[in-house]
């Protein structure tokens, strides 16, 4: 093989590895994230109206900060929570850090085909304001 082909083969091999684990869905990002909890579990039959108590029951979890030792995947960056209309912020809460259950995580990676399998949780962690990162 000639030289001029092969010093290029070789240094597109590590690039090429990487972009191949990259579209491997089998790749866990958060190998050791735990189940969705209990708590935050939406019951079978919840009843109808307003499910005030399951609300309180999610609050109540959500407040002890428990989710942050879940090993769940996280957003790399804090999250604005609403849009930009005519360049001022139209955000109802402060920006946010997402973290993910192994079931949202698997459903992202394998390119969010169909419906998100049950359990599924996600939760939202709140920043001070300013702190968001511009998207991509």
């Amino acid at each position: 093989m000639c030289k001029s082909v092969l010093l290029p083969a070789i240094l597109a091999l590590p690039f090429l590895a990487g972009v191949a684990v990259a579209q491997d869905s089998s790749v866990n990002p958060c190998p050791h994230a735990q189940p969705v909890p209990r708590e935050l579990r939406i019951p079978r039959k919840l009843q109808a109206g307003e499910p005030v108590e399951f609300e309180k029951q999610v609050l109540r979890y959500l407040s002890t900060l428990e989710y942050r030792k879940l090993g769940w995947c996280e957003d790399k960056w804090v999250r604005d929570t609403g849009p930009l209309i005519n360049g001022a912020n139209a955000i109802v809460h402060p920006p946010v850090r997402i973290f993910y259950s192994p079931e949202v995580s698997r459903w992202l990676l394998n390119g969010r085909k169909g419906a998100i399998p049950e359990p599924r949780g996600m939760a939202g962690s709140g920043a001070k304001s300013g702190t968001a990162r511009p998207s991509p």
